[in-house]
């Protein structure tokens, strides 16, 4: 039972490609939806206003507003979060 023994001996295989953390690519976000805002006054209803934003004032000025008439005192009620900047009383 004395023999020899002989083993084989290869090359060993290549060592595993190292680990990578994946991150995955943050979702697309989707466009921002066009809002849709009330109007002003109850009751109101767009047919009724007038488009008088860029009409000429005075021949040499845009009037850059529209103008939405109602009865003296009728409450009105804001449409979108802000800040009233500037507010023209006549």
């Amino acid at each position: 039972m004395g023999g020899t023994t002989y083993f084989l001996l290869t090359p060993a295989a290549a060592p595993p490609p190292a680990r990578r953390h994946l991150i995955a690519a943050p979702k697309a976000t989707p466009p921002p939806q066009p809002r849709k805002i009330g109007l002003p006054i109850s009751g109101l209803h767009a047919v009724d206003i007038q488009d008088t934003f860029a009409l000429k004032r005075d021949r040499t000025r845009q009037h850059e507003a529209v103008d939405i008439l109602a009865p003296r005192g009728t409450q009105s009620m804001p449409v979108v979060d802000g800040v009233v900047k500037k507010l023209f009383l006549k």
